[in-house]
């Protein structure tokens, strides 16, 4: 089900209707068929929601998630505290700087949260996080930011658009962060 970013009510349809309906969304739903999406994660991955039916809850800023209860955050089968819960979904709200906060959860701190990606859910989520491309913008984009904060969204996601992808926009612009964590995670793996 879809839940609505502006009034947070839900459509409920058949499967049928739905799987057509994909064609003809708006970009602000199709962007939300994302793994990566914070509402996503809370609606199905949350012990409330895996539990019974239950209203969605649409999450689009860090302050939505510091408002969830225990049973609402997403800890994968108990294998994240509801701490590093709340931090890691928290990273799922800001897309342009996600992949490198992700990659140093995971890399530093609790050695259970590299152990806690032997889940699928969150294997699932992190492979979304890191490999989705995001939004897209030409590489002759020129626009800059002449005003903070930027109220207007659809203005600030075109800001933060990239021309090849956020993976290969960290890669290109600050490949020290992702390759100590890669060198810290794969030394980790072969510790345990």
């Amino acid at each position: 089900e879809f839940v609505d970013p502006v009034t947070g009510t839900t459509e409920s349809k058949s499967t049928f209707k739905r799987f057509f309906s994909l064609f003809g969304k708006s970009s602000a739903e199709r962007q939300k068929l994302s793994s990566a999406d914070p509402t996503n994660i809370v609606n199905t991955c949350g012990d409330k929601f895996q539990k019974g039916k239950h209203k969605p809850i649409s999450v689009h800023n860090e302050d939505d998630i510091l408002h969830l209860k225990t049973e609402e955050l997403p800890t994968f089968g108990n294998v994240l505290k509801p701490a590093d819960a709340e931090r890691f979904l928290s990273f799922m709200t800001v897309p342009y700087i996600r992949i490198p906060l992700i990659m140093d959860f995971f890399a530093n701190g609790d050695p259970a949260r590299l152990m806690a990606l032997k889940t699928k859910s969150l294997q699932l989520i992190v492979d979304a996080a890191l490999f989705e491309p995001g939004l897209w913008k030409p590489a002759d984009f020129t626009e800059t930011v002449n005003e903070v904060p930027i109220v207007d969204l659809d203005k600030l996601q075109a800001l933060l658009a990239t021309p090849l992808g956020t993976l290969f926009n960290e890669i290109a612009k600050s490949p020290d962060v992702l390759t100590s964590c890669i060198v810290k995670i794969v030394e980790r793996a072969l510790d345990m």
